[in-house]
């Protein structure tokens, strides 16, 4: 893996080479070092791939080398009892029958999901502990400003509405085979809840960008009911440079947004530039270090709108921690299905978690459509 690292290192001097020879000569790239920069761009990308493939499997082998596991030192809460639930081992319940999760088995698949969901990790989260709902206030319109001196302006315009979020049932069913059940060196929690996690986390970061809302499920920011349309940008034809510009400046001061966009619609702003010649785009030339566009966080999510047609959402400026809430029920339901897939030698085990998500604040986001 070293080496791929040097080689993924050089690739990057190369292209700061070449943006500072354009940036001293004060110039744009001519077609040559435009397609060396971008031939670097998919190699870089590439290696980037390939390394954390390698350490995903670095860590891995690591966690299957740590055999017997020393449950001795774990603090139980239950997941014992819960472990020999789903192994099958317990013989007094009836596994059609819900079964509690207890609550470090929830308190981990939670934690797992904030860091698989990039929007969960930013986003308000509360946890309740019944599945009525919680009402949280909204702004609806700011108040005047402070006022100098002993003359004071009484408020006028502050208005707030509300968001109920009332948790909604999601549900997922992991299959395995009974082989890995009895025999696996993982504990059978853990390969469950890791399942759990990419299920709830892709579904999660779906509704949290294009939901409707139907149904108590949550609200996405591409909804024009939960962030209305005075908050889209339109610049110019197609997909412009001056369009982000635009809706850079009109993020109010005082939030931290990133930009949301699609993989497939990033390629496409990669090669905007603004009015003195600079890429809009830059990537990151460090490892954990975010590519930005107009000095701002990039976030991809394959989830985002992909459309480049005329008057189609393409990005968003979005301050999640101030503008998007996640409640979450800290209780969660499994079912052990043993002869539900009996015929193909496999136990279901199916998850039932309560979670929501809306917008609480509109000015926390401002979206980027394709001009005409």
């Amino acid at each position: 893996m070293r080496k791929l690292v040097e080689k993924r290192d050089a690739l990057l001097a190369d292209m700061k080479s070449l943006i500072e020879k354009a940036k001293t000569e004060e110039r744009t790239f001519s077609e040559e070092e435009s397609s060396s920069y971008n031939k670097i761009i998919a190699e870089v990308e590439g290696l980037n791939n390939q390394i954390q493939a390698e350490v995903r499997a670095k860590e891995l082998e690591s966690s299957l080398a740590v055999v017997p596991f020393a449950e001795e030192n774990r603090e139980d809460n239950g997941v014992e009892e819960f472990r020999s639930i789903l192994k099958m081992e317990k013989r007094d319940i009836s596994y059609s029958e819900n079964v509690f999760a207890p609550k470090g088995f929830v308190q981990e698949l939670i934690k797992s999901l904030n860091e698989a969901s990039f929007i969960r990790g930013l986003a308000k989260k509360l946890t309740l502990t019944k599945q009525e709902g919680i009402t949280i206030p909204k702004r609806s319109v700011a108040g005047n400003k402070a006022t100098w001196g002993n003359t004071i302006t009484p408020d006028t315009d502050l208005a707030f509405g509300s968001v109920v979020l009332k948790p909604e049932s999601l549900n997922k069913i992991v299959k395995l085979d009974k082989k890995v059940v009895k025999i696996s060196a993982l504990p059978i929690d853990t390969i469950v809840k890791d399942e759990l996690v990419e299920a709830y986390a892709n579904a999660m970061d779906e509704a949290y960008l294009i939901g409707d809302g139907v149904d108590n499920t949550p609200f996405g920011i591409f909804n024009t009911t939960a962030v209305p349309v005075g908050r889209d940008v339109t610049v110019g034809s197609g997909i412009t440079a001056e369009a982000f510009i635009s809706a850079k400046n009109k993020m109010v001061s005082g939030y931290n947004p990133v930009w949301v966009i699609h993989p497939d619609v990033l390629t496409a702003i990669e090669s905007l530039k603004d009015g003195n010649g600079q890429y809009i785009f830059m990537n990151s030339f460090r490892a954990g270090e975010p590519d930005t566009i107009l000095g701002i966080p990039v976030k991809r999510s394959d989830f985002a709108p992909s459309a480049t047609s005329t008057g189609s959402y393409i990005a968003c400026l979005a301050d999640f921690g101030r503008g998007y809430a996640i409640a979450d029920v800290e209780e969660m339901e499994m079912q052990v299905l043993t002869e539900l897939y009996a015929g193909t030698n496999q136990v279901g085990y199916k998850g039932y978690f309560l979670t929501n998500g809306n917008v609480v604040d509109a000015n926390a986001f401002v979206r980027v459509k394709v001009g005409a």
